[in-house]
C-alpha cells in the first residue's frame, strides 16, 4: 500500500469528491481558491472544516468536475500544486436510499455496472484532445425478441448489452472532449469513498496501461470471477483481473464493515485495513461509522503520527495496525480520542489551543489545532527523525523501569500518554527540572 501519509491525501480527496466543484456562472470547475474553499464546506459549512478546506486548497487544484449523470457518478480531477501529480476522486452515494440502491445492485451484479460505464466515459473524455469526439460505451437493452441491436456486446447474466461509438450522441454539455489529462500521462492515482471506492479499484483494471493505485475508503467490493463483472470489463477493454498491490481498501473497524465487506457476497480484490474510528454506528445521522468525513479525521490522526515517524509512514498496513492501539487507548470516551490524541501532541509541542470537551465532535477545532502543529517549527524539526513508541503493550513496572533513564517516557507517564515520542526536544517542558529524578 501507499504511506499513510499519501492514504490521507487520498481520503481527504475522497471527501472532496462529494463537493458540486463546479462554478455555474463561469460554466466550468471551479478555480477561484475561496469559491473552492466554500463548496468543500458545504451548502451549511458542515462538510469540511474552515481550516480543513483552507489548508487542502494550497496543495490541490480542480482541473476537470462533472457534477452528476443519470446514473449517480460523479468524478473530480485534482492537480497537485506542487508535485503537478494529477488524481482521480470519485464521489459515493449521496444519502442513504442511494447507498441502499447502489449496494442492493452491486449485489446483485457483482460490480456497479451503469456507473462504470460512465466511469469509461468520463476518462475518455478527460484523455481525448479538447474539443473532439471521444470513445464512448452506451448500455442498450434487449428487444422484445430477446435480441441485442446490431453490434452490441452482450454482458453475462445481465440485461443490457454495450454498444461501443464516439460521444455525437451525448448530452449536448458531454458531448466534446475536455482534453483535461496531458497526452501520455502515464501515472494517476484515484481515489472514492464507498461507491466511489468501489468504481476506484475498479478504474485500475478498467485502464491497466495506466500505472494507477486506488485508494478506497469504505469501497464496496466485487463478486470476483462472476461473469457480469469479466464481461463488462472485457467489452471495455479492461483487463482479465485486478492487480491486488495496486489497491487499498480501509474500512472503519468500530463499525458494521456493511459496505467495505470481505466474504462470500462481495470481496475485496487488494489491501483491506482498518483503522480506528470514534463511531460505530451505522446510521447515527446517515450512517455515520462509513461516512467519509469520520475516516478522514481518523486518518488526520495517523498521518501526524507518520510525519513523526518516518518508520510507521513508510510501514504500510503494518503501520496503520501500529497506530490504532494508542488512539484506543488515548480516551475512556470513544468520542474523545480524536480531540485527546491532537490534544496531547500539541501539548507536546506547545501548538495551537486546547479542544476543550465543548468542542467535542466540532470539525474545526480539530483541524484547527492539527494546522497549529504542522505549522510548528520544533514539529517540522522533528518530522521523519523520532519515534513512536507504544506504552499500552508494557506493564507498569516496565515503563517506571525503562522511564528512570529516559526522558520522553517520563513526560509520557506524567501526561498520561499512551505512546512516548523519542527524540523530541523536551527542553521546553523540563525548564524547572519537573522530568528531572
Amino acid at each position: 500500500m501507499s504511506t499513510i501519509q499519501d492514504l490521507f491525501q487520498q481520503a481527504q480527496l475522497a471527501e472532496a469528491a462529494y463537493a458540486n466543484l463546479w462554478d455555474a456562472d463561469l460554466k466550468q470547475p471551479i478555480s477561484d481558491n475561496e469559491k473552492l474553499i466554500a463548496a468543500l464546506r458545504g451548502p451549511e459549512n458542515k462538510d469540511f472544516s474552515d481550516s480543513q478546506a483552507r489548508a487542502f486548497v494550497l496543495d490541490w487544484q480542480v482541473i476537470d468536475h462533472l457534477p452528476d449523470t443519470a446514473a449517480g457518478f460523479s468524478a473530480t480531477i485534482f492537480k497537485n500544486r506542487h508535485t503537478g501529480a494529477y488524481h482521480l476522486a470519485i464521489r459515493g452515494s449521496t444519502d442513504f436510499p442511494d447507498f441502499s440502491a447502489d449496494a442492493a445492485l452491486i449485489a446483485t451484479d457483482g460490480i456497479a455496472v451503469r456507473q462504470l460505464v460512465d466511469l469509461y466515459n468520463f476518462w475518455q473524455r478527460a484523455t481525448t484532445a479538447e474539443g473532439q469526439t471521444y470513445a464512448v460505451g452506451r448500455l442498450v437493452p434487449y428487444d422484445s425478441f430477446g435480441d441485442l441491436p446490431l453490434g452490441a456486446i452482450p454482458i453475462d447474466n445481465y440485461p443490457f448489452g454495450i454498444v461501443m461509438g464516439d460521444s455525437s450522441a451525448q448530452p449536448a454539455e458531454l458531448r466534446l472532449a475536455t482534453g483535461k489529462i496531458p497526452a501520455g500521462l502515464g501515472t494517476v492515482n484515484v481515489a472514492g469513498h464507498s461507491l466511489g471506492g468501489h468504481l476506484a479499484m475498479a478504474f485500475t483494471r478498467l485502464f491497466p496501461g495506466i500505472a494507477s493505485n486506488a485508494a478506497a475508503v469504505n469501497g464496496l467490493g466485487f463478486k470476483i470471477g462472476n461473469s457480469t463483472v469479466d464481461s463488462l470489463f472485457a467489452a471495455l477493454g479492461g483487463a482479465a483481473s485486478f492487480t491486488s498491490s495496486r489497491i487499498q481498501n480501509v474500512y472503519g473497524i468500530g463499525g458494521r464493515e456493511f459496505a467495505a465487506m470481505n466474504n462470500g457476497m462481495l470481496q475485496q480484490p487488494g489491501g483491506w485495513n482498518g483503522i480506528y474510528i470514534e463511531d460505530d454506528s451505522f446510521l447515527l445521522p446517515m450512517f455515520r461509522s462509513h461516512s467519509s468525513s469520520q475516516m478522514t479525521d481518523s486518518l488526520a490522526i495517523y498521518n501526524l503520527l507518520a510525519t513523526l515517524d518516518a518508520n510507521l509512514n513508510g510501514a504500510g498496513a503494518s503501520g496503520l495496525y501500529r497506530i490504532t492501539p494508542l488512539l484506543e487507548a488515548s480516551a475512556n470516551v470513544a468520542d474523545r480520542t480524536l480531540e485527546n490524541m491532537v490534544n496531547a501532541l500539541g501539548n507536546l509541542f506547545k501548538a495551537g489551543t486546547t479542544i476543550t470537551s465543548a468542542q467535542t465532535d466540532q470539525r474545526e477545532a480539530l483541524y484547527a489545532r492539527i494546522k497549529a502543529i504542522q505549522d510548528n517549527q520544533l514539529f517540522t524539526q522533528s518530522a521523519g527523525l523520532v519515534s513512536v513508541r507504544d506504552l499500552t503493550q508494557f506493564s507498569s513496572t516496565q515503563i517506571a523501569s525503562i522511564a528512570q533513564n529516559n526522558l520522553a517516557y517520563r513526560y509520557a507517564l506524567r501526561e498520561l500518554n499512551p505512546f512516548a515520542i523519542l527524540g523530541a526536544d523536551y527542553t521546553a517542558h523540563n525548564a524547572d527540572g519537573a522530568l528531572d529524578l
